[in-house]
């Protein structure tokens, strides 16, 4: 999902947008700072533009002639992050690493970042292990999977204090917000994570009323007003997926009323989005609302675009039928 530009956050969201440190060195030749300004220069058009094969590669030429430059250290931490292969990930978080002591809040966002990646991937590997997807070497495969489980731990742990370490620099920054309410998750803390969630929703509210204050000013152009909506839509975005977290963790603490409410307000956000309209269901269901559980399950056939016979969908089909039972039972 392409990040959203806000206000206080854009910088963290759209790093393409505002790699501005640079610091080329006065000692170097006139031939070496003119090829150092082209390969920057390409590295972040190439990173713009999404191609991040390219980006590392310039970024790397460029940092041949200038090896401290902070700009094109960051340009090629985040272009191996978003190229995402297991070796890149841990190349980049080397690469923030390196620069993780500089006062640019892009630095421990994207070392952050990388530590939650690789938490996850120990995590899915000791999952695979376990279910008998994957083999391994390990004398004890047991063994194995606790310390799979364990490294992952301590990857999300170190993850989280990167996170922090970014709002300290930059205050209501909204990765760094999400990514605390993701890793908080990953640790088992629901509460915490919940707590992030709401400071995100606090932050995506502020940055949305200002843009769409914005788009009320007379002159703006064509363009600008196309920007500032993808702008708000990106926001939107983002929150719909917010809400749908704090619901799923307010319905695992048993909180129903708590989860509905947050969907009622995802769903006002987004009437399209089938997975919110199934998992209100559930939560109708579950609150005894038989009419309106099945209400949301029929839209969320309508919606959906599995076919009829995936599990979801045929989940869907036994709920109704369920809430009809109980319907049938309350009102013979």
């Amino acid at each position: 999902m392409k990040a959203p530009r806000t206000p206080r956050a854009s910088r963290a969201l759209a790093v393409c947008a505002a790699l501005l440190l640079c610091a080329c060195s006065t000692s170097l030749s006139e031939r070496d700072q003119s090829l150092l300004e082209i390969y920057t220069n390409t590295a972040e058009s190439y990173y713009q533009l999404g191609d991040h094969d390219r980006a590392v590669a310039q970024s790397l030429k460029a940092l041949e002639i200038d090896p401290d430059n902070l700009k094109l250290r960051l340009i090629l931490g985040w272009s191996l992050q978003r190229r995402g292969t297991t070796e890149d990930v841990l190349r980049a978080e080397q690469v923030f690493r390196s620069i993780a002591d500089e006062q640019d809040f892009r630095a421990p966002l994207g070392l952050a970042k990388s530590l939650e990646r690789q938490g996850v991937a120990h995590d899915e590997a000791a999952d695979a292990l376990e279910a008998g997807k994957r083999v391994t070497e390990a004398s004890d495969p047991k063994q194995r999977i606790a310390e799979l489980r364990a490294r992952s731990l301590a990857l999300w742990t170190e993850s989280r204090s990167w996170y922090e370490r970014t709002l300290k620099l930059q205050k209501s920054n909204l990765d760094a917000l999400n990514g605390l309410q993701r890793v908080e998750a990953l640790l088992g803390r629901p509460e915490e994570s919940l707590a992030r969630g709401g400071q995100l929703l606090e932050a995506l509210k502020l940055d949305r009323d200002y843009w769409e204050r914005q788009l009320k000013k007379t002159q703006i152009g064509d363009r600008e007003e196309k920007e500032m909506r993808r702008t708000i839509q990106a926001l939107v975005d983002v929150e719909v997926a917010t809400r749908l977290h704090c619901a799923r963790t307010e319905y695992e603490l048993d909180r129903l009323e708590r989860a509905m409410a947050q969907l009622d307000a995802a769903i006002e956000l987004n009437r399209g989005r089938a997975d919110l309209h199934g998992m209100r269901a559930v939560v109708q269901r579950d609150l005894g609302r038989w009419e309106a559980a099945i209400a949301d399950a029929e839209r969320y056939i309508a919606l959906s675009t599995a076919g009829v016979d995936s599990p979801d969908v045929k989940r869907a089909f036994d709920l109704i039928s369920a809430c009809e039972v109980e319907r049938a039972r309350k009102n013979p």
